[in-house]
């Protein structure tokens, strides 16, 4: 089971306020050690980290990254992951020392014309996988 937190412009710290009813309110900042904390106690084993944006929010997802590896917690990092980023991202999770890191690939990897998912491509993330993560 996941949590799903945000990021929120300032490294270190994410919104947990991402549900449905909580993004009403007044964003929930919090520092992502006392997130992982909660989540541990909820019976949670991962972050999932959306949207990212790809690697626009660079700084706050290696901070994600450095608090999941010193708290042996899993990451999820999801939104705006391609095929050009893909590698990047995985990476910083990696060099981090995160255990179980699973990038969420979604519609970029989708065939527009038949929206079926490209073969290739997840072969080529797979490569990159392999690349990345020590046997």
């Amino acid at each position: 089971m996941n949590s799903m937190v945000a990021p929120c412009g300032k490294p270190g710290y994410v919104k947990i306020s991402t549900g449905y009813l909580a993004k009403e309110e007044k964003p929930a900042i919090v520092p992502v050690a006392t997130v992982i904390a909660m989540a541990k106690e909820e019976g949670a084993d991962s972050l999932k980290y959306f949207p990212m944006g790809g690697l626009k929010c660079r700084e706050e997802y290696e901070a994600v990254a450095k608090s999941c590896a010193e708290h042996d917690f899993n990451l999820e990092p999801t939104g705006g992951i391609d095929l050009d980023n893909f590698k990047e991202i995985l990476s910083i999770a990696v060099n981090a020392g995160v255990k179980k890191v699973i990038p969420h690939v979604y519609s970029s990897i989708i065939d527009k014309e038949t929206g079926l998912t490209n073969v290739d491509d997840v072969k080529a993330l797979y490569a990159m996988i392999q690349e990345v993560v020590p046997s």
